[in-house]
């Protein structure tokens, strides 16, 4: 049967099929990521890769090298903000009770799946000496993602050392926003 013979309305369906088929064709993979959202946000690893404490007459001299990475297959987190705090603990007791870090870093990076991302955190603390001393840190991954309509996503992390190498882990997970129907928010409305 050749084209011309074929009716109206079997030729609408049949590009109805198609363009049905080439639009599923680029919405699975965009689904497919979306739906991996929560899960790779709790697999963001951030890691204290060494922590250097130098002693100097009046003060600790204190650098924290941290990365941050993505294992993950999904695309769209952007680290924008690397904030936190930390404390000084000395013998098991508190000698420098939770300050802020220095004003926090603007990054702006993509987190790309397995590529870290370096960020070096110098501060100056009270002379304690380096004897059996372990800085704590707290802090705040703040990502740009799909929801940043309704607010920041933000990562809380706990990480401590004593030279070298520490151990961070995830402590939350969050979306900071405003409900509907509360007002305000800052974000220019919807």
């Amino acid at each position: 049967m050749p084209v011309s013979r074929i009716p109206r309305r079997t030729s609408v369906l049949i590009a109805f099929i198609i363009g049905t088929v080439v639009a599923s064709g680029f919405a699975t993979p965009v689904t497919a990521n979306y739906y991996q959202f929560y899960t790779s946000l709790a697999h963001i690893q951030l890691s204290l890769i060494d922590l250097q404490l130098r002693n100097i007459t009046q003060y600790v001299e204190v650098k924290g090298f941290f990365t941050v990475m993505n294992p993950t297959d999904y695309k769209g987190f952007t680290l924008t903000i690397f904030r936190g705090t930390y404390e000084i603990d000395k013998d098991n007791i508190t000698i420098s009770a939770s300050q802020s870090l220095p004003p926090p870093a603007f990054i702006t990076t993509p987190l790309t799946k397995n590529v870290p991302v370096r960020v070096v955190v110098p501060f100056n603390s009270t002379n304690t000496g380096l004897k059996n001393i372990q800085v704590v840190f707290v802090i705040e991954l703040v990502l740009s993602t799909f929801l940043d309509p309704f607010g920041p996503v933000i990562g809380t992390y706990s990480c401590q050392g004593t030279g070298g190498p520490g151990s961070c882990f995830l402590v939350a997970a969050s979306v900071r926003g405003f409900s509907p129907g509360q007002g305000g928010g800052g974000h220019g409305g919807v």
